[in-house]
Protein backbone atom coordinates (compact mmCIF):
# COMPACT_ATOMS: atom_id res chain seq x y z
CA UNK A 1 0.00 0.00 0.00
CA UNK A 2 1.30 3.18 -1.08
CA UNK A 3 -0.10 6.96 0.37
CA UNK A 4 1.07 10.50 -0.48
CA UNK A 5 4.24 8.44 -2.44
CA UNK A 6 5.84 10.25 -5.07
CA UNK A 7 2.60 10.94 -7.82
CA UNK A 8 0.42 8.43 -5.63
CA UNK A 9 -2.16 9.73 -3.38
CA UNK A 10 -3.07 5.85 -2.82
CA UNK A 11 -2.25 2.34 -4.11
CA UNK A 12 -3.23 -0.62 -3.25
CA UNK A 13 -2.13 -3.95 -5.03
CA UNK A 14 -4.65 -6.70 -3.59
CA UNK A 15 -3.80 -10.28 -3.82
CA UNK A 16 -0.63 -10.00 -5.30
CA UNK A 17 0.69 -13.77 -6.91
CA UNK A 18 3.57 -15.07 -7.64
CA UNK A 19 3.81 -13.16 -11.27
CA UNK A 20 2.55 -10.16 -10.89
CA UNK A 21 1.96 -7.82 -14.39
CA UNK A 22 1.78 -4.11 -13.91
CA UNK A 23 0.50 -2.04 -16.76
CA UNK A 24 0.07 1.89 -17.43
CA UNK A 25 0.60 4.77 -19.53
CA UNK A 26 3.83 6.75 -19.33
CA UNK A 27 3.77 8.86 -16.04
CA UNK A 28 1.05 6.58 -14.58
CA UNK A 29 3.68 5.59 -11.08
CA UNK A 30 4.42 1.95 -12.63
CA UNK A 31 8.45 2.90 -11.86
CA UNK A 32 7.16 4.27 -8.59
CA UNK A 33 5.65 1.75 -6.94
CA UNK A 34 8.31 -0.19 -7.88
CA UNK A 35 10.56 1.77 -6.46
CA UNK A 36 8.24 2.01 -3.20
CA UNK A 37 9.21 -1.60 -3.04
CA UNK A 38 13.25 -1.48 -2.59
CA UNK A 39 12.31 1.34 -0.05
CA UNK A 40 10.95 -1.40 1.82
CA UNK A 41 14.48 -2.87 1.43
CA UNK A 42 17.45 -1.28 2.28
CA UNK A 43 17.55 1.10 -1.07
CA UNK A 44 17.34 5.05 -0.14
CA UNK A 45 17.75 6.32 -3.57
CA UNK A 46 16.91 10.19 -3.72
CA UNK A 47 15.04 12.23 -1.08
CA UNK A 48 13.36 14.89 -3.33
CA UNK A 49 9.96 14.68 -3.87
CA UNK A 50 9.40 11.58 -2.30
CA UNK A 51 6.45 13.19 -0.57
CA UNK A 52 3.18 13.89 -3.03
CA UNK A 53 2.78 17.73 -3.36
CA UNK A 54 1.07 19.67 -0.53
CA UNK A 55 1.14 16.52 2.03
CA UNK A 56 3.81 16.07 4.55
CA UNK A 57 3.86 12.56 5.07
CA UNK A 58 4.12 9.56 2.60
CA UNK A 59 3.76 5.69 3.57
CA UNK A 60 4.73 2.45 2.12
CA UNK A 61 3.62 -0.85 3.78
CA UNK A 62 3.19 -4.68 2.79
CA UNK A 63 2.68 -7.69 4.24
CA UNK A 64 5.39 -10.14 4.13
CA UNK A 65 4.64 -14.17 4.58
CA UNK A 66 7.60 -15.87 5.90
CA UNK A 67 6.77 -19.32 6.99
CA UNK A 68 2.93 -19.36 7.98
CA UNK A 69 3.39 -16.19 9.73
CA UNK A 70 3.17 -12.44 8.28
CA UNK A 71 4.82 -9.35 9.03
CA UNK A 72 3.88 -5.97 8.27
CA UNK A 73 7.06 -4.06 6.58
CA UNK A 74 6.72 0.46 6.56
CA UNK A 75 8.34 3.22 5.62
CA UNK A 76 7.54 6.38 6.60
CA UNK A 77 8.80 9.65 5.01
CA UNK A 78 8.38 12.59 7.67
CA UNK A 79 8.86 16.19 6.67
CA UNK A 80 11.13 17.72 9.54
CA UNK A 81 11.37 21.57 8.44
CA UNK A 82 13.64 21.77 5.19
CA UNK A 83 14.74 17.80 5.60
CA UNK A 84 12.69 14.84 5.46
CA UNK A 85 13.38 12.16 8.05
CA UNK A 86 13.29 8.30 7.65
CA UNK A 87 11.77 5.58 9.09
CA UNK A 88 12.29 1.95 7.70
CA UNK A 89 10.58 -0.87 9.60
CA UNK A 90 11.95 -4.14 8.58
CA UNK A 91 10.80 -6.91 11.07
CA UNK A 92 12.73 -9.68 9.24
CA UNK A 93 15.05 -7.57 8.06
CA UNK A 94 16.07 -6.34 4.67
CA UNK A 95 14.20 -8.20 1.96
CA UNK A 96 17.01 -10.27 -0.86
CA UNK A 97 15.24 -8.35 -4.17
CA UNK A 98 16.93 -8.26 -7.66
CA UNK A 99 15.88 -5.79 -10.02
CA UNK A 100 16.55 -4.47 -13.51
CA UNK A 101 15.17 -1.64 -14.81
CA UNK A 102 15.21 1.22 -11.75
CA UNK A 103 18.08 3.53 -13.36
CA UNK A 104 20.18 0.59 -14.71
CA UNK A 105 19.11 0.98 -18.76
CA UNK A 106 23.32 1.83 -19.19
CA UNK A 107 24.09 -1.17 -17.65
CA UNK A 108 26.13 -2.50 -20.72
CA UNK A 109 26.25 1.33 -22.09
CA UNK A 110 27.64 3.57 -19.50
CA UNK A 111 30.87 3.30 -17.32
CA UNK A 112 31.57 0.48 -15.01
CA UNK A 113 30.12 1.90 -11.58
CA UNK A 114 26.76 -0.30 -12.23
CA UNK A 115 28.36 -3.47 -13.28
CA UNK A 116 30.56 -3.31 -9.97
CA UNK A 117 27.36 -2.36 -7.83
CA UNK A 118 25.77 -4.89 -9.23
CA UNK A 119 28.67 -6.93 -8.14
CA UNK A 120 28.97 -6.18 -4.76
CA UNK A 121 24.99 -5.54 -4.36
CA UNK A 122 24.43 -9.39 -5.75
CA UNK A 123 27.56 -10.67 -3.19
CA UNK A 124 26.32 -8.64 -0.41
CA UNK A 125 23.06 -10.93 -0.07
CA UNK A 126 24.78 -13.64 0.73
CA UNK A 127 27.75 -12.08 2.94
CA UNK A 128 27.23 -9.24 5.35
CA UNK A 129 31.00 -9.30 5.78
CA UNK A 130 31.38 -7.88 2.04
CA UNK A 131 28.80 -5.18 2.23
CA UNK A 132 30.67 -4.26 5.26
CA UNK A 133 33.82 -4.43 3.76
CA UNK A 134 32.79 -2.08 0.48
CA UNK A 135 31.64 0.37 2.86
CA UNK A 136 34.48 1.08 4.99
CA UNK A 137 36.24 0.85 1.44
CA UNK A 138 34.32 3.98 0.23
CA UNK A 139 35.47 5.49 3.44
CA UNK A 140 38.83 4.95 3.02
CA UNK A 141 39.23 5.86 -0.48
CA UNK A 142 37.12 9.54 0.20
CA UNK A 143 39.91 10.10 2.89
CA UNK A 144 42.70 9.48 1.25
CA UNK A 145 41.63 11.47 -1.56
CA UNK A 146 40.88 14.35 1.22
CA UNK A 147 44.36 13.95 2.09
CA UNK A 148 45.46 13.73 -1.80
CA UNK A 149 43.70 17.17 -2.17
CA UNK A 150 45.22 18.98 0.15
CA UNK A 151 48.16 18.74 -1.87
CA UNK A 152 50.74 18.32 1.32
CA UNK A 153 50.84 14.38 1.57
CA UNK A 154 51.76 13.48 5.25
CA UNK A 155 53.43 9.85 4.55
CA UNK A 156 52.53 8.27 7.72
CA UNK A 157 48.72 8.64 7.46
CA UNK A 158 48.73 8.16 3.90
CA UNK A 159 50.81 4.77 4.62
CA UNK A 160 47.90 3.92 6.51
CA UNK A 161 45.27 4.57 4.45
CA UNK A 162 46.97 2.18 1.73
CA UNK A 163 47.27 -0.55 4.18
CA UNK A 164 43.62 -0.46 4.82
CA UNK A 165 42.74 -0.17 1.40
CA UNK A 166 44.93 -2.77 -0.01
CA UNK A 167 43.19 -5.24 2.88
CA UNK A 168 39.53 -4.34 2.04
CA UNK A 169 40.55 -4.07 -1.94
CA UNK A 170 41.96 -7.86 -1.73
CA UNK A 171 38.88 -9.33 0.03
CA UNK A 172 36.53 -7.71 -2.34
CA UNK A 173 38.34 -8.73 -5.71
CA UNK A 174 38.58 -12.27 -4.36
CA UNK A 175 34.72 -12.36 -3.78
CA UNK A 176 33.78 -10.90 -6.99
CA UNK A 177 36.03 -13.66 -8.45
CA UNK A 178 34.73 -15.95 -6.71
CA UNK A 179 31.07 -14.86 -7.27
CA UNK A 180 31.78 -14.51 -11.41
CA UNK A 181 32.70 -17.96 -11.53
CA UNK A 182 30.41 -19.56 -9.25
CA UNK A 183 27.51 -17.32 -11.76
CA UNK A 184 28.83 -18.22 -14.75
CA UNK A 185 27.39 -21.26 -16.22
CA UNK A 186 23.89 -19.89 -14.92
CA UNK A 187 24.50 -16.93 -17.14
CA UNK A 188 25.48 -18.59 -19.73
CA UNK A 189 22.41 -20.75 -19.85
CA UNK A 190 19.66 -18.63 -18.97
CA UNK A 191 21.02 -16.39 -21.87
CA UNK A 192 20.70 -19.07 -24.52
CA UNK A 193 17.09 -19.57 -23.46
CA UNK A 194 16.22 -16.12 -23.52
CA UNK A 195 17.94 -15.83 -27.21
CA UNK A 196 16.28 -19.58 -28.08
CA UNK A 197 19.20 -21.76 -27.67
CA UNK A 198 20.33 -19.88 -30.86
CA UNK A 199 23.66 -18.08 -28.97
CA UNK A 200 27.20 -20.38 -27.37
CA UNK A 201 29.99 -18.90 -25.86
CA UNK A 202 29.01 -16.64 -23.02
CA UNK A 203 31.24 -16.23 -20.79
CA UNK A 204 32.17 -13.60 -17.76
CA UNK A 205 35.51 -11.98 -17.19
CA UNK A 206 36.97 -9.69 -13.97
CA UNK A 207 38.65 -6.87 -15.49
CA UNK A 208 41.57 -5.03 -13.72
CA UNK A 209 44.63 -3.48 -13.58
CA UNK A 210 45.37 -5.64 -10.20
CA UNK A 211 47.11 -9.23 -11.02
CA UNK A 212 44.42 -11.35 -9.33
CA UNK A 213 47.01 -14.46 -8.80
CA UNK A 214 48.57 -12.15 -6.51
CA UNK A 215 46.51 -9.32 -5.50
CA UNK A 216 48.17 -7.79 -2.37
CA UNK A 217 50.88 -7.77 -3.80
CA UNK A 218 49.85 -6.23 -7.00
CA UNK A 219 47.79 -3.53 -5.53
CA UNK A 220 50.87 -2.55 -3.28
CA UNK A 221 53.18 -2.72 -5.93
CA UNK A 222 50.42 -0.52 -8.16
CA UNK A 223 50.19 2.62 -5.40
CA UNK A 224 54.09 2.69 -5.12
CA UNK A 225 54.24 2.99 -9.11
CA UNK A 226 51.23 5.71 -9.31
CA UNK A 227 52.32 7.23 -6.53
CA UNK A 228 53.26 10.66 -8.31
CA UNK A 229 50.03 10.13 -10.37
CA UNK A 230 47.97 10.21 -7.47
CA UNK A 231 49.32 13.40 -5.42
CA UNK A 232 48.81 15.29 -8.81
CA UNK A 233 45.22 14.63 -10.06
CA UNK A 234 44.21 14.35 -5.99
CA UNK A 235 42.48 11.09 -6.24
CA UNK A 236 42.94 7.58 -5.19
CA UNK A 237 43.43 5.53 -8.99
CA UNK A 238 44.71 2.03 -7.41
CA UNK A 239 42.20 -0.39 -5.98
CA UNK A 240 38.81 -2.33 -6.15
CA UNK A 241 37.03 0.83 -7.15
CA UNK A 242 38.73 1.31 -10.38
CA UNK A 243 37.42 -2.36 -11.55
CA UNK A 244 35.03 -3.61 -13.91
CA UNK A 245 33.80 -6.91 -15.73
CA UNK A 246 33.17 -8.15 -19.31
CA UNK A 247 30.27 -10.56 -20.37
CA UNK A 248 31.42 -11.91 -23.62
CA UNK A 249 29.32 -13.59 -26.68
CA UNK A 250 31.40 -16.05 -28.33
CA UNK A 251 34.53 -13.72 -27.52
CA UNK A 252 32.88 -10.12 -28.36
CA UNK A 253 32.64 -7.56 -25.19
CA UNK A 254 28.96 -7.39 -25.80
CA UNK A 255 29.03 -3.69 -23.61
CA UNK A 256 31.58 -3.08 -26.69
CA UNK A 257 29.80 -4.63 -29.72
CA UNK A 258 26.45 -5.73 -28.42
CA UNK A 259 23.19 -4.54 -29.63
CA UNK A 260 21.05 -3.41 -27.61
CA UNK A 261 18.30 -6.59 -27.47
CA UNK A 262 21.80 -8.64 -26.58
CA UNK A 263 22.75 -6.10 -24.23
CA UNK A 264 19.58 -6.02 -22.60
CA UNK A 265 19.63 -9.73 -22.43
CA UNK A 266 22.59 -10.02 -21.01
CA UNK A 267 21.60 -7.72 -18.06
CA UNK A 268 18.56 -9.74 -17.76
CA UNK A 269 20.43 -13.03 -18.21
CA UNK A 270 22.88 -11.56 -15.09
CA UNK A 271 20.01 -10.81 -13.14
CA UNK A 272 17.87 -14.32 -13.61
CA UNK A 273 21.47 -16.12 -12.57
CA UNK A 274 21.36 -13.86 -9.71
CA UNK A 275 17.92 -14.96 -8.82
CA UNK A 276 18.55 -18.85 -9.33
CA UNK A 277 21.81 -18.39 -7.30
CA UNK A 278 20.45 -17.49 -4.71
CA UNK A 279 17.30 -19.94 -4.58
CA UNK A 280 20.57 -22.48 -4.65
CA UNK A 281 21.42 -20.93 -1.55
CA UNK A 282 17.70 -21.47 0.05
CA UNK A 283 17.45 -17.62 0.10
CA UNK A 284 13.69 -16.41 -1.41
CA UNK A 285 14.46 -13.46 -3.75
CA UNK A 286 11.71 -10.74 -4.98
CA UNK A 287 12.57 -10.30 -8.69
CA UNK A 288 11.21 -6.46 -10.43
CA UNK A 289 11.60 -6.37 -13.81
CA UNK A 290 10.46 -2.43 -14.50
CA UNK A 291 9.69 -1.80 -18.21
CA UNK A 292 12.98 -4.23 -18.55
CA UNK A 293 11.39 -5.51 -21.93
CA UNK A 294 10.79 -2.51 -24.16
CA UNK A 295 13.91 -3.65 -26.06
CA UNK A 296 13.07 -7.44 -26.34
CA UNK A 297 11.49 -8.94 -29.31
CA UNK A 298 7.66 -11.18 -28.76
CA UNK A 299 10.03 -13.94 -29.11
CA UNK A 300 12.30 -13.50 -26.40
CA UNK A 301 9.35 -11.87 -24.25
CA UNK A 302 7.68 -15.04 -24.57
CA UNK A 303 11.02 -17.01 -23.64
CA UNK A 304 11.67 -14.55 -20.70
CA UNK A 305 8.35 -15.66 -18.71
CA UNK A 306 9.26 -19.74 -19.45
CA UNK A 307 12.66 -18.34 -17.71
CA UNK A 308 11.32 -16.25 -14.70
CA UNK A 309 8.64 -18.98 -14.03
CA UNK A 310 11.38 -20.55 -11.52
CA UNK A 311 11.30 -17.13 -9.17
CA UNK A 312 9.73 -16.66 -5.82
CA UNK A 313 8.23 -13.60 -6.99
CA UNK A 314 8.22 -11.79 -10.09
CA UNK A 315 6.45 -8.16 -10.79
CA UNK A 316 6.82 -6.42 -14.08
CA UNK A 317 5.69 -3.55 -15.51
CA UNK A 318 5.08 -1.90 -18.90
CA UNK A 319 3.21 0.78 -21.05
CA UNK A 320 1.64 -2.40 -22.97
CA UNK A 321 0.91 -6.39 -22.65
CA UNK A 322 3.88 -7.11 -24.67
CA UNK A 323 2.47 -9.04 -26.95
CA UNK A 324 2.73 -11.90 -23.90
CA UNK A 325 0.64 -15.02 -23.39
CA UNK A 326 -1.34 -14.11 -19.61
CA UNK A 327 -2.41 -17.56 -18.39
CA UNK A 328 -4.03 -17.56 -15.39
CA UNK A 329 -0.75 -17.72 -13.22
CA UNK A 330 -0.44 -14.32 -14.02
CA UNK A 331 -1.69 -11.36 -12.14
CA UNK A 332 -2.34 -8.22 -13.71
CA UNK A 333 -2.99 -4.54 -12.78
CA UNK A 334 -3.48 -1.64 -14.46
CA UNK A 335 -2.87 1.89 -13.02
CA UNK A 336 -4.82 4.93 -14.43
CA UNK A 337 -3.42 8.01 -16.07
Amino acid sequence: MLKDYRNHKQLKLEGVGRINFIKGPNASGKSNAMEALMRLNSFNGDRDNIIRFGKDCAIIKAEVEKGNNLFEYRFVAQKENEDVRIERRCPQGPLPIVSLGLGEDNFFNGGPSARRRFLDNAISLLKEKHKKNTIEYQKIVKQKNDLLKRGKTEETLLWSFNKQLVERAASIIKERLKYLSEVEEGVALVYKRLSGGRTEGVSLRYASKTNTDNIAESLLSQLEERKRLEEKTGFCVVGSHRDDFTLNINEIDVATLGSRGEKKSACLALKIAQVEDLRKKKIKPLLILDDALSELDIERRQLLLGVICGCEQVFITSTDDLGLSMNGEIRKYELPH
